[in-house]
């Protein structure tokens, strides 16, 4: 959790940092409900964009982050339509 947290600062003024946080405190907050699928996907986001090894490494600039970006969005956006159609993370 330490790695996360200190990604998280690192790229702060990054567009989808927002998104990486929001995700980052649902899945480390004790007290938010959700389901395992959507932890699920909540975790396995959050791991792919930590962990330096994905499709396209992030030390090519700008482009090493698209895919980073593009997993955060649709962590968000999947988590978003399951909440519209559930009422609920549950």
């Amino acid at each position: 959790m330490e790695r996360a947290a200190s990604f998280s600062r690192r790229h702060k003024d990054k567009d989808w940092y927002e998104g990486f946080t929001a995700l980052f405190n649902m899945v480390t907050d004790i007290d938010f409900s959700m389901s395992a699928s959507t932890w699920t996907t909540i975790a396995g986001a959050l791991a792919y964009v930590v962990f330096p090894v994905d499709i396209i490494p992030d030390f090519i600039p700008f482009v090493g982050w698209l895919d980073d970006v593009f997993i955060v969005n649709w962590a968000v956006s999947i988590i978003t339509v399951e909440c519209l159609f559930t009422g609920s993370f549950v």
